[in-house]
């Protein structure tokens, strides 16, 4: 809808946040850091080293 000069509304964006961490925070964080928010799964998979599908994935991320 406009408002009522006809000028239109400014759209708020939705602020992504993960474990009540916000999204800049989480870019900067360190792995060792990032580790600790995740599930036990995620845990142990980090323990166990990554191959090279999650971690050509990662990269993509990051440099998206």
């Amino acid at each position: 809808m406009v408002a009522a000069a006809g000028v239109p509304k400014k759209r708020t964006f939705k602020k992504f946040s993960s474990k009540g961490v916000d999204l800049d925070a989480l870019l900067n964080m360190s792995t060792d850091d990032l580790v600790k928010l995740f599930p036990s799964r995620i845990r142990r998979r980090f323990s166990r080293g990554l191959t090279r599908k999650p971690m050509a994935l990662i990269k993509k991320l990051r440099k998206a």
